[in-house]
């Protein structure tokens, strides 16, 4: 009888998939510092074009350097697709340049490509205009 619980709590408890969903990715809206950067192959060590990223629920992507504001542009994601894609969208011009992202925990990947081709691995290879960008989350104060 007490196997019978124990196997029922266990069952009741577990982590699963709910409603015959998949477990949901996690948001990327929040603020998201660099940790790396490889473009062409190249790991740019101390030179980020800006220290910090911030995405809106609305589809705003802030750049920022420390505290200023660098640059505003637009964003869309598609979590559907495999691997999840983005897009960055200039605001004044230009195309979109085409991306993949992933989520873990508070680990964000975005690799996008320069070139105008959306990239379908999370690599930069040499010699290629892919930028391969690794964040981390900023925990929200409160």
């Amino acid at each position: 009888m007490f196997t019978t619980y124990l196997g029922l709590a266990i069952v009741v408890g577990a982590p699963g998939v709910k409603d015959g969903k998949e477990p949901e990715t996690p948001s990327v809206v929040g603020e998201w510092t660099v940790q790396a950067r490889v473009t062409g192959g190249r790991r740019h060590l101390d030179q980020q074009p800006f220290s910090s990223l911030e995405l809106t629920a609305g589809g705003a992507l802030n750049l920022r350097s420390g505290r200023e504001l660098v640059v505003r542009i637009k964003y869309k994601i598609d979590p559907t697709k495999k691997p999840a894609e983005f897009d960055w969208i200039p605001t004044e011009g230009g195309l979109p340049v085409p991306g993949i992202y992933k989520v873990e925990k508070d680990t964000l990947v975005l690799c996008v490509d320069e070139a105008g081709t959306r990239p379908t691995k999370f690599e930069s290879p040499a010699g290629s205009q892919v930028t391969l960008w690794t964040f981390k989350r900023v925990p929200k104060k409160d």
